[in-house]
């Protein structure tokens, strides 16, 4: 199942944000890909936090002109 999955490529989309916690339950997810999308602002805890075993995130190609790391 999706509990499983170990990579996810949401490149290319057009994504302007992130819905709080949208990743929770993807435990096993080592490679997350969000290049060349529309995202301007990122909370790492509120959009990261459950992703324990990651170890690649890409952002790039995107307008992000804040990213929040506090209590990450």
């Amino acid at each position: 199942g999706v509990e499983n999955l170990e990579e996810l490529n949401l490149s290319h989309n057009q994504i302007q944000y992130i819905d709080n916690n949208v990743f929770n339950g993807l435990k096993s997810l080592k490679k997350l890909y969000l290049n060349s999308n529309c995202f301007t602002y990122l909370n790492f805890k509120n959009n990261f936090g459950d992703l324990s075993s990651l170890e690649v995130l890409e952002l790039y190609e995107n307008n992000i002109s804040k990213i929040n790391t506090k209590d990450y």
